[in-house]
């Protein structure tokens, strides 16, 4: 017996946005946050980070809310293709749906910024959650201290270490790790023996 190919990556959210459209031919209405969301997700998922961002903007002009899991799941799509300009216009347009950021969008958004090498961005990003009522989790300072390292800022580094541990937040391996080599890029030798 000839077994069959597994479906193409694509081939999952093109097919959800079928049924989205098929579900609103059949009932009549216009789909609801939910149905969209689940959309988003699979576009997300799929790569198709553009489709999801194309669908939260259908919703928006259909009167169609998207809400916390709608825009975290976009923002997973941004995040996994490396697309830090949607990623920041993300968090901005959440203002505007009236959803607080969670810390799960920040640090997305912030690790989105170091990996495509935009440092500082991600640093003003990680600044902005500070003077929000987002606090930030280890993740978020990895994250944060990843983009000092890229950026040759060993001394930012050392003080998110600082500002870790007075928030009450144990670094791990990986914390360490990252601090260290943002001194190692920079030469300093003596700011990873503190």
């Amino acid at each position: 017996a000839r077994q069959e190919e597994p479906p193409r990556r694509s081939a999952k959210w093109e097919e959800c946005l079928a049924l989205l459209e098929r579900m609103e031919h059949d009932v009549g209405e216009v789909p609801d946050v939910i149905s969209y969301s689940s959309a988003v997700s699979a576009c997300a998922k799929g790569g198709a980070w553009w489709r999801a961002v194309e669908l939260l903007e259908e919703m928006r002009s259909r009167n169609v809310q998207p809400n916390l899991i709608t825009l975290t799941a976009a923002m997973g799509g941004c995040q996994r293709s490396k697309r830090w300009a949607e990623a920041t216009a993300l968090l901005r347009a959440m203002h505007r749906d009236g959803v607080e950021p969670s810390l799960v969008m920040y640090s997305a958004a912030i690790s989105t910024c170091e990996k495509s090498g935009e440092w500082q961005r991600a640093m003003n990003l990680f600044e902005e959650m500070l003077g929000s009522d987002v606090a930030p989790d280890v993740v978020s300072y990895n994250a944060a201290a990843s983009a000092c390292a890229q950026g040759r800022r060993w001394e930012a580094a050392l003080d998110l270490l600082d500002r870790m541990q007075r928030g009450g937040l144990r670094p791990g391996q990986n914390t360490y790790n990252t601090v260290m080599g943002a001194c190692s890029r920079s030469r300093q030798w003596q700011g990873a023996l503190r």
